[in-house]
Parts: structure tokens; sequence; C-alpha cells
């Protein structure tokens, strides 16, 4: 029982621990997307870095690059997302 006792405490005090990690380092998003929606073309994959704890800086982005690809770049822009 010693040596099993030994290294769970061993493991305890050397597991990871979210909050060792300093706030700057935690919020970065990875953020997916594919498109168009019956009849997917692309799959986009996006890392912001330090981009918040939620999809409010990642979601304009990713509608920036999907419009990119797909809209006409002479053509008439799309309305901005309602969300």
């Amino acid at each position: 029982h010693t040596a099993y006792r030994r290294q769970r405490q061993m493991c305890i005090r050397d597991s990871y621990n979210a909050k060792m990690i300093p706030t700057r380092l935690r919020d970065h998003i990875f953020y997916t997307a594919f498109a168009p929606y019956k009849n997917p073309k692309v799959a986009v994959a996006l890392v912001l870095e330090n981009g918040g704890s939620d999809g409010v800086v990642a979601a304009p982005v990713m509608r920036q690059i999907l419009d990119h690809l797909f809209v006409p770049q002479d053509g008439p822009q799309l309305p901005p997302s309602q969300g």
C-alpha cells in the first residue's frame, strides 16, 4: 500500500491545473465551419490567439473568410449576419 500511496500523491501533486496557466494564455479560440450547408465544398479551421472565450470575435472573422470564398468580389455584398 505504501508504493500505491506514494504514486497517488505524486500524481495529485504534479497534475494539470488550469489555474496555473496565466490568463493571457487561456483565451484562445478554435472555431470550425463548413459551407455551403447542404453540399459542403470547403471546411475552415480558425485559431485566434487571445480571441476571448466565446464566438463573439471568431464568428465575424469566419464570416469574412467565407464571404471571401463565396461572394464574388465585384458582386453585391451580403447583409451582415444577425447574431
